[in-house]
This record gives C-alpha cells, structure tokens and sequence, in this order.
C-alpha cells in the first residue's frame, strides 16, 4: 500500500518554527515522517478514544497518525 504525509496547518506553523530555532530537531521529525510513511504498522498503537491511530516520538514531539 502507499501512503503520503498530510499535514494540519497547526503543525506546519509549528514545523515552521522549529525548522529556525532547532534545525537538528527539524530534520530529525522530517526523518521519522518519511520512516512512518514507509513503515506505519511499525509504531505503536493507541487505546482508548485514540483506539485506531498510532504514534511516534521525535525528542519531546508525540507524532499521532
């Protein structure tokens, strides 16, 4: 199966930011986007209300899908 990136304009204006003030950490979560992309069913997978999405971390970033 293929699968793309799709993004909420919250997290954009937040990448944005951190692509100035920690440009290692931006390329670090650009890193892991394309590893999800790749491989999603390699993450863990939430319960409860999230039941259905799963997640990633990048440093102190919590990447839900």
């Amino acid at each position: 199966m293929n699968y793309r990136a799709k993004f909420s304009d919250e997290s954009l204006k937040i990448a944005k930011k951190l692509k100035n003030k920690d440009p290692e950490l931006f390329r670090r979560l650009k890193s892991k986007v394309k590893e999800i992309v790749e491989n999603p069913e390699h993450y863990k997978p939430l319960k409860g209300e999230m039941k259905g999405l799963r997640r990633a971390h990048v440093g102190s970033f919590v990447i839900i899908f």
